[in-house]
């Protein structure tokens, strides 16, 4: 669409007609002189259609109560700085972007305009009464480019009475955070002492101020690395080292000083009590954001998912699958729909040129609509090592994927995958990483000698948000999906079957049990004892074949359906008993 005045205006008109008060601008300065005023009370249809006349290719909407929005306006892209917002400042579903940082959508809650700053480095403001912001797709007057709003998710297009308002006391608390993190750093700058005597006391400041273990970590490796031309964390005359891991060493260090301060009980003077929110706050509207599906009902971003299988099950073949459906936007099996994302898939298992091959046979070679939504690398990193770690992240922020595949887990550590202590941490480490970012993550590993489990460590089955299980079929080209979900209901077990592209395709779902009951069993136990009722006979089969009851009420259904058992009603006793067919049905029974 060519951008004009009229397109400008009608947009800006929109705005207007859903009760915003509009005003034009010019190099983000208002135009007219009274703009302030609209704060209280936004302008009449006769006052816009005045203002309207200086318009020009930009716009812009008075925050406050006549509007009813307040905005953050950020104004930094340091991750340092965004980690500290982030924790305050909770992501809004309508935010703009322009030539950095970007500027986040609230509920005005009476709250007063101000700024936030790191020394004397600007970092955010807060825009609310007599305040106003320039909105898309008005040109930014540097980049001359349109600003632009995230996920397409406009001021225009969503219900402003359900966007989130700003956590209670937020702006107080981040504040802090910004003077506590600026002392820290000038107490390292005025350090005169050695290496491990510097990050001692960098790390005891940290630690008062109670911030993440991970993020004092990061800290102590970075300035150890920009700061000292031998770091500490890597010189092996230095008793700090203990792997070849920096992070890890690191990691040693810090936990030895938490050990020093609980000895001498050397605690933080400020309150130190257990932080709560009461019922009405855990209600509060946009306190925590809705879940942002990228496979519905099974995978969601921020979210890490693992999916084991044994060798030769054709666990490559599905992530290709995965990754097609996502980057189209097509379903998944047949079952699942997808939202259009970007996919990055790291792949350290099949040389190139055989992933190449795959590919070629999944897609038939026609990815003319979505040849720029996968990603693809082959470089073997190791994530238990924080410069593989780093380049993971780097990458997530580069590219911005909606889905990232890890393929497969083993090639992406050096640890040993049976031990808790080293899987633990790793799968912490991954689960931060993909918790930060708007992403989710489907993590492929090696199936166990339990076909329904993973191989190594429970750290692996416990740490995340889904577990799924691909498992060969009784014939060649079959296979069953599983799944196991933590934060929603978990789909029944799908029956997959291999198509000549390559492609797995479902047909249908099916019941999985370990202990094989057949219809026959729950007859014999319903002829066993005639009239047995019917929480009775499923509490008596859960148990003695080990399935859940959703299972084994699908083959009393089964069974019921093919003539085996039929049900009765007793006097008496509530709900429903069963019989075999060969018994009188009748409510005579004992």
């Amino acid at each position: 669409m060519k951008y004009t005045k009229e397109r400008v205006f009608k947009i800006a008109q929109a705005h207007h007609k859903k009760g915003l008060a509009v005003i034009p601008t010019k190099n983000k300065i208002p135009l007219i002189s009274e703009w302030q005023f609209y704060s209280k009370e936004c302008p009449s249809d006769e006052k816009f259609q005045r203002d309207m006349k200086r318009l020009q290719f930009e716009f812009g909407i008075v925050l406050g109560k006549s509007s009813g929005l307040v905005a953050i306006d950020i104004d930094t892209d340091d991750e340092e700085h965004m980690t500290l917002i982030n924790k305050e400042i909770p992501k809004s579903p309508v935010t703009k972007r322009g030539e950095r940082g970007e500027t986040r959508f609230f509920k005005y809650n009476n709250e007063k305009s101000g700024n936030i700053k790191s020394g004397k480095t600007h970092i955010l403001d807060i825009l609310s009464d007599k305040k106003q912001t320039v909105v898309p797709p008005s040109i930014h007057p540097k980049t001359q480019r349109p600003y632009r709003y995230k996920k397409k998710v406009t001021l225009l297009n969503y219900d402003l009475n359900k966007l989130p308002t700003l956590p209670h006391g937020a702006i107080e608390r981040l504040k802090n955070l910004f003077s506590d993190h600026e002392q820290i750093k000038n107490n390292i700058s005025t350090m005169s002492q050695g290496r491990n005597d510097q990050l001692k006391s960098m790390a005891v400041a940290m630690l008062l101020k109670e911030m993440d273990t991970d993020e004092i970590v990061m800290e102590l490796l970075n300035y150890d690395e920009r700061e000292h031309k031998i770091p500490l964390f890597g010189d092996k005359t230095e008793s700090v080292y203990k792997t070849k891991d920096s992070y890890e060493n690191a990691l040693l260090f810090l936990n030895n000083i938490k050990r020093s301060l609980i000895e001498n009980e050397i605690t933080n003077s400020e309150d130190s009590s257990l932080k709560v929110l009461t019922l009405g706050e855990y209600f509060e509207p946009g306190r925590f954001p809705e879940p942002v599906p990228i496979i519905k009902g099974l995978l969601n971003k921020q979210e890490l998912h693992i999916c084991s299988a044994p060798a030769k099950a054709g666990k490559t073949l599905l992530q290709l699958n995965i990754a097609i459906a996502v980057a189209k936007g097509d379903s998944f099996l047949g079952h699942f729909e997808t939202v259009r994302n970007k996919v990055l898939i790291l792949q350290t298992e099949v040389s190139p040129t055989n992933f190449l091959g795959r590919l070629k046979q999944v897609t038939g070679g026609d990815i003319k609509n979505f040849e720029n939504s996968i990603i693809i690398s082959t470089e073997r990193i190791k994530i238990n090592e924080e410069k593989g770690l780093k380049k993971l992240k780097n990458a997530i922020e580069k590219y911005k994927p909606g889905l990232v595949i890890l393929d497969p887990l083993y090639t992406l550590h050096s640890l040993n995958e049976d031990s808790s202590t080293d899987m633990g941490p790793l799968m912490t480490r991954l689960m931060e990483v993909i918790q930060t970012s708007d992403s989710g993550c489907l993590l492929i590993h090696h199936q166990g000698k339990n076909p329904n489990g993973h191989r190594g460590s429970s750290s692996l089955s416990d740490a995340p948000d889904g577990n799924w299980s691909l498992n060969k079929g009784k014939v060649p080209k079959e296979a069953t999906l599983k799944f196991e979900l933590r934060n929603s209901e978990s789909p029944e077990t799908l029956e997959l079957y291999l198509q000549d592209n390559l492609q797995w395709q479902s047909s249908g779902f099916t019941i999985v049990d370990n202990k094989n009951l057949s219809l026959d069993d729950i007859a014999n136990t319903v002829s066993n004892e005639p009239g047995i009722r019917r929480k009775d006979l499923i509490k008596r089969l859960s148990s003695e074949f080990e399935l859940c009851d959703r299972t084994v009420i699908k083959k009393i259904t089964k069974a019921l359906n093919n003539g085996l058992i039929n049900k009765i009603k007793r006097k008496n006793i509530r709900g429903y008993c069963y019989v075999t067919p060969n018994k009188e049905c009748n409510n005579e029974l004992p």
